[in-house]
């Protein structure tokens, strides 16, 4: 999670908008297309407040009897406010944990909006590699990272957690051979599988 919000505030400090989603198999919420259509029409509307004043007041009118904003309105929406920047960054992390039976329209559409887009917009989407995420983005410039690139990565940080959870007494109140230790380290690595 630190890693992330570095990344984002990094981005957000060159000046250019970025919108942000992260995605959690968890939360339904956060799973949603639609959900993060909406998200980043917030995100981006804080540059350009008109657009969503104009939704706004049209709803308005209707008593808001149409509700939220639906996935095509926010696609038109997101279309409309790309326009007025030069470039957009959108990030979506953990595409893999969004409703694997409505992720294909969110795909198509972030397809749709870099090719249809007047200005510069780049996408970057963090995921396991699901068939059809890495079928719809494979014609796009992509960086694979397998699980033996941070197998090293891993083994240190577990090492490291393994060894102070003992030392300060959270795991079996420090009273760990060092055989068991060397298990339990073995145990996490095998299955951490690249996480």
């Amino acid at each position: 999670m630190e890693f992330r919000c570095k990344v984002i505030e990094h981005l957000q400090s060159l000046g250019e908008p970025i919108v942000y989603f992260y995605c959690n198999r968890n939360e339904p919420e956060r799973r949603d297309p639609t959900a993060i259509f909406q998200a980043m029409v917030q995100q981006l509307s804080v540059r350009f407040p008109t657009e969503i004043v104009e939704v706004y007041n049209q709803r308005k009118e209707t008593g808001f009897s149409a509700g939220s904003l639906g996935f095509q309105e926010c696609y038109d929406l997101l279309l409309s406010l790309i326009v007025k920047n030069s470039q957009t960054t959108i990030i979506i992390d953990a595409l893999d944990e969004s409703y694997p039976e409505k992720r294909s329209k969110l795909l198509e559409a972030l397809t749709t909006i870099i090719a249809s887009s007047m200005s510069l917009v780049k996408v970057f989407v963090s995921s396991r590699n699901d068939d059809d995420i890495t079928w719809v983005l494979k014609d796009v410039p992509n960086v694979y990272i397998q699980t033996t690139d941070n197998r090293d990565d891993i083994e240190t940080f577990t090492r490291r957690e393994v060894a102070d959870s003992i030392q300060k007494g959270r795991l079996l109140r420090g009273s760990v051979s060092g055989d068991l230790e060397q298990r339990i380290i073995k145990t996490l690595l095998d299955e951490a599988h690249g996480m």
